[in-house]
């Protein structure tokens, strides 16, 4: 039985005998079934129910979409060993270690339904999120780093996962909907929770850490606003955005602050950083 490997509309096709399947070459093209299964393995290798090669194992195998007997004659054997190969690009290599490589800024997971409802999560790279949004997100990230308590998790998901009606009709983000969530998604699978957790973690790299492209063509780089782009820069500090934006009153009061979107937020801050630069400059011209 012999293998091939060729490229298919940006996909790899993946010959087995009479079996052809596409593949997904890395996980920003995962399907949301997909990804959610990829972290249901990457949780149980974190728990030691799995070894790397049996995660690898079953990894492959769902992707072909065939069942994994653990028996393989000697063909099977060398047709698996050679398809092991398609997973590299799913592992990186973190301290020494080889792991799951999950940071993707785009949500795979847009909407979800559980028990007769829909929830509508936020766009790819945390684009249409309030800066208060944003600014809970790191909270409870943070908090579930510190503790590794799932609830922080639950939390997390309620505050960006929006019910939607059977019209359509989304609801609008607050603390007490986010409430309502986090009661109706109690018994939501740990995998969704730990797959929004990494595409919260991996957006928020995105957006504090390069320069980012806006969908009119406009780029912007926030990194100066978080002390990323260089090794002595001061960060804001995330939690001071929002006071920072208050105290100027640049969007009303806190409260209209609050549902302001973030990216506008931070694009006022990154030209207020500039605008301060540019007076640093001049005052030291005068000076001089």
């Amino acid at each position: 039985m012999e293998s091939s490997l060729k490229y298919v509309r940006g996909l790899l096709s993946v010959s087995i005998g009479s079996i052809e399947r596409e593949v997904p070459e890395h996980i920003g093209e995962c399907t949301s079934d997909q990804y959610l299964y990829f972290v249901q393995l990457t949780a149980m290798l974190e728990k030691g129910h799995l070894s790397l090669e049996e995660m690898q194992t079953l990894w492959v195998y769902h992707l072909l979409d065939l069942n994994y007997t653990g028996k393989l004659n000697r063909d099977g054997q060398e047709n698996l060993a050679y398809l092991l190969d398609i997973t590299d690009s799913f592992f990186e290599i973190n301290n020494g270690s080889y792991r799951p490589a999950l940071e993707w800024p785009g949500n795979l997971v847009p909407r979800i339904k559980w028990k007769l409802r829909r929830y509508k999560g936020p766009a790819d790279a945390l684009a249409d999120v309030s800066i208060k949004q944003f600014l809970r997100g790191l909270e409870l990230c943070e908090a579930y780093s510190e503790s590794k308590d799932v609830k922080f998790l639950l939390k997390l998901i309620s505050h960006f996962y929006l019910r939607q009606s059977p019209l359509g009709t989304i609801k609008v983000y607050s603390e007490t909907e986010a409430q309502k969530t986090e009661k109706h998604l109690a018994k939501l699978p740990e995998y969704y929770l730990l797959g929004f957790y990494f595409f919260f973690q991996a957006a928020v790299k995105y957006i504090t850490s390069q320069e980012i492209e806006l969908v009119d063509g406009r780029s912007y780089d926030f990194s100066v606003l978080f002390g990323a782009s260089e090794a002595n820069a001061e960060s804001i500090g995330p939690m001071a955005v929002l006071f920072s934006l208050a105290e100027n009153k640049v969007f009303g009061t806190i409260n209209e602050t609050e549902s302001r979107n973030l990216i506008d937020c931070l694009i006022y801050l990154l030209d207020k950083h500039y605008e301060k630069e540019r007076m640093i400059k001049r005052s030291e011209s005068d000076q001089s």
